[in-house]
């Protein structure tokens, strides 16, 4: 099947965030895939490759939103297989490689859904963003030239085992530094050490995180995601940093508040804040499928929510999250062919 294939060439393709040239190609693929005289390109550089397909009338369209870039695998430890084979497992009815779930399986079911929609008339359209990894960065980037669509529903294809999540939690990611005196190493009570305030001040963060809890969304969380500092075993550190990964519930505000209050000693900075999504009500052409709970991973809906503030925004696609990320990703074909009959059944 010419789908299979299409996804086995986008796996092949190397397309870690940042690599602009392999999401470019990757989105280039899928334009040749859907070349047709029924299919609107508008395709966009700014400093991340974007491309928008479009079928029928852009002011009552569903919109796919599917991002390009995959996660690093250099340094993964685990892979049995090679990350960029692309390789049909006939035997176990999967593809292999980095990217095959999270998340060009999704978004060759959102390709084969516009073909449809192109096919018969229907009106869909396909978002392909960059560096979602990193921040949804290409989501951002496009946004600014989607004002003339007015989309009844939004998909965003990322992994649920075909059941339809209504939303997820919010980003917010937070720098901290904490400055010291320095001196050697053999005289620690000169200097002052800026490892030392810094562990022992995240540690406290994640002790006494107030972590609010929403009956959907679930419970907001904290993780100590790097840990830098010094520049010899023999000299007393006199700066040092830190980032913090919080999953929330709600405008970060609060959040922030607390963490520069309670914390002084340190110096606070934001990396990325994007607002939690969720869609309250189920939207009728949904409610014939099955539902999940909330992801546990952000998407571009976080960027989009405020350019579409009136549509409801689902997060529905094949795979298993647990494949997300992990080594040995890999899809299974029979969830592809499901997430394809699902996009063209509220196509139709």
């Amino acid at each position: 099947m010419k789908h299979i294939d299409l996804l086995s060439n986008l796996v092949r393709t190397e397309s870690v965030s940042g690599n602009f040239r392999g999401q470019r190609s990757v989105q280039d693929q899928v334009a040749d895939y859907l070349c047709s005289k029924d299919i609107t390109v508008q395709q966009g550089s700014d400093s991340r490759p974007w491309t928008l397909f479009s079928t029928g009338n852009e002011k009552q369209t569903t919109l796919f939103v599917c991002h390009t870039d995959t996660v690093p695998f250099e340094t993964q430890l685990g892979w049995t297989t090679d990350p960029l084979s692309g390789e049909i497992d006939k035997i176990n009815g999967r593809i292999n490689g980095r990217g095959s779930v999270d998340m060009k399986g999704g978004l060759v079911a959102a390709t084969e859904a516009i073909l449809h929609a192109s096919r018969k008339g229907l009106d869909a359209s396909l978002l392909l963003t960059g560096d979602e990894e990193i921040g949804s960065l290409g989501a951002q980037d496009a946004a600014a030239h989607l004002g003339d669509i007015e989309p009844e529903l939004v998909v965003v294809p990322e992994a649920t085992q075909n059941l339809v999540s209504y939303g997820h939690r919010g980003a917010l990611w937070i720098k901290a530094r904490a400055h010291g005196i320095s001196a050697h190493g053999s005289r620690p009570d000169l200097g002052a050490n800026a490892i030392e305030k810094l562990a022992s001040n995240a540690l406290e963060i994640i002790r006494s995180f107030p972590a609010r809890k929403d009956d959907y969304l679930g419970l907001e969380t904290v993780n100590l995601g790097t840990l830098a500092g010094g520049s010899a075993t023999n000299i007393v550190p006199d700066s040092a940093s830190a980032t913090f990964d919080f999953r929330t519930i709600a405008d970060s505000d609060e959040l922030v508040n607390w963490l520069e209050k309670a914390f002084p000693e340190l110096e606070m900075s934001s990396i990325l804040d994007l607002e939690p999504v969720q869609t309250r009500t189920v939207p009728v052409k949904l409610e014939r499928f099955s539902s999940a709970e909330a992801t546990t991973f952000f998407t571009d809906a976080a960027r989009l929510t405020s350019v579409f503030p009136c549509t409801p925004f689902v997060i529905w696609g094949p795979g298993s999250p647990t494949q997300m990320h992990a080594p040995n990703e890999s899809l299974e074909l029979s969830s592809l062919e499901d997430a394809i009959s699902n996009f063209i059944r509220i196509l139709d």
